[in-house]
């Protein structure tokens, strides 16, 4: 079976910072003066969805505002005509991205046909997506066939085979991007390609050059800063580095430090009442505490449940027999938290922890760690 994302991303890489200082004008111009209607522009900041009209008035439109970061924007055309009669309206729009400066949308019959003039990050939006445009088609084809094959009950060679190709083509799309931010570093694209390839778990030692080669227009872009403060925080966390020490709470209250076990292998898990993920990783990690705990193996889990969540979080530990030790991280700002100590961008996450101190392995998942822990410890 094809790969699902089992894993719980973190809002760790803002969509928009919330200070907007640049002014930014969208125009729009339509060359049939005869189209009448209103324009939608709706555009997504702060966790919010925010919409905003302009009505056409003499074949012209404009939005103005401010921001510091390029936004991604729907825009809609809602004709007269459409509404007037009652027809069902057309779905004529467009993804474009908006920064601070001018651009203008030249509209000769409709909105997706529209010329785009005077903006480069749309012209690299443009080339960005048609990089991958064939095989994202192909990849929606068969994950339906995928769930056709498995709502029909086929036999499982037939849902392997369409795994297979699926897998496939998703290592040709992570190249794609790959080559997409060497052969364009001046790209902002180059960044949404980087942390495409480099997400859920970001490995420093692939991304980091690949950051490197982004120019230096790029890395002043807030998104370029978060992900080079998230390669810089995973660098200290990669194999072979010592494990940075922390100190959380129990469910009692009782403050345990990292530092506590040294000695001993460490399974350092993290993970959240609300992950399902997470959730179903208990059972291999029971297994792994009962197995290897006369071999000097222990679990340390760190539940990242914030402070109103704590029932959830206790109920869970209940739910699931929760093996060996677990701490709560419910403040995500705290710097010399376990969640940013260790960098932590998605969950389930772990760490296997050397009686040294130094880090073995990261992101032990099922049957492989047990597998990877009946390797390491003799």
């Amino acid at each position: 079976m094809f790969k699902k994302q089992s894993i719980a991303m973190l809002m760790l890489l803002p969509v928009l910072s919330v200070a907007q200082t640049k002014p930014y004008a969208l125009k729009g111009r339509l060359t049939d003066s005869a189209l009448k209607g209103t324009i939608i522009l709706q555009k997504y900041i702060n966790n919010q969805i925010l919409k905003d009209t302009a009505r056409i008035q003499n074949g012209f439109f404009e939005f103005k505002g401010f921001t510091d970061t390029p936004i991604a924007v729907n825009i809609t055309f809602l004709r007269d005509a459409d509404v007037s009669s009652e027809k069902s309206v057309s779905r004529d729009f467009r993804t474009v991205y908006i920064e601070a400066g001018v651009m203008e949308v030249v509209i000769a019959d409709s909105l997706k046909n529209a010329s785009i003039i005077n903006s480069k990050i749309n012209d690299d939006y443009g080339k960005f997506k048609k990089s991958t445009e064939v095989t994202d088609a192909q990849i929606t084809k068969l994950r339906m066939q995928y769930y056709q094959q498995k709502k029909e009950q086929k036999d499982s060679s037939q849902l392997n085979q369409t795994s297979s190709e699926i897998e496939r083509l998703t290592a040709i799309k992570r190249q794609t991007w790959v080559d997409y931010i060497k052969q364009n570093p001046d790209s902002y694209f180059s960044l949404q390609a980087l942390k495409e390839v480099s997400f859920p778990f970001l490995d420093p030692a692939f991304a980091g050059p690949l950051y490197d080669q982004l120019s230096s227009r790029v890395k002043q872009y807030k998104l370029a800063k978060e992900l080079n403060k998230l390669i810089k925080s995973t660098e200290k966390v990669a194999k072979g580095k010592i494990a940075p020490n922390f100190t959380h709470p129990d469910a009692k209250g009782k403050m345990i430090s990292l530092a506590d076990f040294k000695g001993k292998y460490v399974l350092l898990d993290f993970w959240a009442s609300w992950c399902m993920p997470c959730r179903a990783e208990a059972p291999f990690l029971r297994k792994a505490a009962e197995t290897f705990s006369a071999k000097n193996f222990m679990v340390l889990g760190v539940s990242i449940d914030v402070s109103k969540d704590r029932e959830k979080w206790t109920k869970a530990l209940k739910d699931d027999q929760s093996p060996g030790i677990q701490l709560n991280d419910a403040d995500k700002s705290n710097v010399k938290g376990a969640n940013s100590l260790y960098g932590i961008t998605a969950i389930p996450a772990n760490f296997l922890i050397g009686p040294d101190g130094k880090i073995i392995d990261t992101n032990l998942r099922g049957e492989d760690l047990e597998k990877r822990l009946l390797e390491i410890i003799k």
